[in-house]
């Protein structure tokens, strides 16, 4: 069996927006298996106060997140 420790993806934050006192959605790029993907994630305060994600998100390749983008710019706010 082989017991090598995977090495953590490379990630680089790109936008965190607060969403309310205990929940921030962070933005980030990483990458994992050569292919660099886009996560949009909520992530929330736990009693000692550190961040931790949850299930509430979406991750894309970049080229998914470009066709989002082009779609987004078009909804009226």
């Amino acid at each position: 069996m082989d017991t090598q420790a995977v090495a953590p993806a490379e990630e680089k934050i790109l936008a965190t927006v607060q969403k309310s006192e205990t929940d921030v959605i962070k933005i980030r790029e990483t990458e994992f298996k050569g292919k660099t993907y886009i996560d949009i994630r909520v992530y929330t305060k736990i009693a000692d106060g550190t961040e931790v994600p949850t299930k509430k998100g979406v991750m894309v390749t970049k080229e998914i997140m470009k066709l989002v983008r082009e779609e987004l710019d078009k909804v009226e706010l």
